[in-house]
Order: C-alpha cells, then sequence, then structure tokens
C-alpha cells in the first residue's frame, strides 16, 4: 500500500506537469493569434513567472548567499575576464587565479582552497566585491555548499524554463534569463 501511494502520487506529479506544460504552449499560441501571429510572450516575462514560483531562498544574490556563508569575511574584488585556474600541483602559481586574456590581471591566494572558491565564483559570471571566508576549512566548506547549490539551483531553473517555453529556443532564452538572476539577482 505505501508503494502504491508513492507511485500514484509520482504519476499525478507528472500528468499534472504534462497538462501545465500544454496549458502553457496553449496560452502562448492564444496570444499569438490575438496579435496577428507576433509572438508577445517573451522569455522576460516567461522568466519573471518563474521566478516569482522560486522559492525565496532560491532567489537570494550570489553575492548576498557569499556574505550569509562567509563568517568571518573577507572582501575580494573579482576583476573582469575569464578565469583561469592553474593545476594543483603547479608550485609556484597553484593558489593563484588568473584573469582575462594571457592573465592580465590575477588574485594570488592565501590558499588553494581560498583559490578554488573564487574561481568557481568566478565562473558564474559574478564580478566585483564578493565575500569570502579567511580560514582554509571554511573556504573548503563554502566551496563544496557553492558547487552543491549551483548544481541544485541549475536543475531548478531548468525546470521552470522546460515548464514555460514551448520551444527549445525560448526555453534557452528563459534559462539565461533566470540564470542571470540567480546570480546578480532580478533587477
Amino acid at each position: 500500500p505505501k508503494e502504491r501511494a508513492e507511485l500514484i502520487a509520482q504519476l499525478y506529479r507528472e500528468v499534472s506537469l504534462h497538462f501545465r506544460s500544454i496549458r502553457i504552449v496553449e496560452v502562448q499560441k492564444m496570444e499569438q493569434r490575438r496579435h496577428g501571429g507576433r509572438s508577445t510572450v517573451s522569455a522576460n516575462q516567461l522568466a519573471q513567472d518563474a521566478w516569482e514560483e522560486l522559492e525565496a531562498e532560491w532567489r537570494q544574490p550570489l553575492r548576498e548567499w557569499l556574505a550569509a556563508q562567509s563568517k568571518p569575511a573577507q572582501a575580494i574584488e573579482l576583476p573582469e575576464g575569464e578565469a583561469q585556474l592553474p593545476d594543483a600541483s603547479n608550485f609556484f602559481d597553484a593558489a593563484t587565479v588568473y584573469f582575462g586574456k594571457k592573465g592580465k590581471a590575477n588574485l594570488v591566494c592565501a590558499s588553494r582552497a581560498e583559490a578554488e572558491l573564487l574561481f568557481t565564483i568566478a565562473q558564474t559570471g559574478l564580478r566585483g566585491l564578493v565575500s569570502i571566508p579567511t580560514s582554509e576549512k571554511e573556504a573548503q566548506h563554502v566551496t563544496q555548499a557553492l558547487t552543491l547549490r549551483l548544481e541544485q539551483g541549475r536543475a531548478k531553473l531548468n525546470e521552470l524554463a522546460e515548464q514555460r517555453a514551448g520551444t527549445d529556443k525560448l526555453r534557452a532564452q528563459v534559462l539565461d534569463v533566470l540564470q542571470r538572476w540567480f546570480v546578480e539577482g532580478a533587477k
């Protein structure tokens, strides 16, 4: 009986999601027909709808989330440009994160754990001042928590985008907006 109840609940969830996605596409098509074939439902509108459905803890900008995780904290300025992290076995540069083409800017960190945390943050696209822990052990802990948050956040955002967008192109646009808001916060 317990397994049957779980299967029924799972089936109900899947059927609900299926009918919801069909309804979203129907609404989009009605809007298109109403406006002479022009699509009036933009990626930003669909992303806004998805963002409002997201739980408050997932709407917290990454900068604020990092500040809450980092006690005691130090402020680090992440420069513009693509981040690069040398191999951990590199004796001289293992704790340095390079930014931009040919490593024009760099951050020499106190430890490899701090460098890995800054590299992970930089890969999200976040730039400017960020708060990170002062200790190596806490930097490792925050890196693990951040990696988990990013994986779970991507999964949630992808699911919300799939529920709202009828085409692959629109889905990718909605997901792009949601991911930007997930890192920087909705504006």
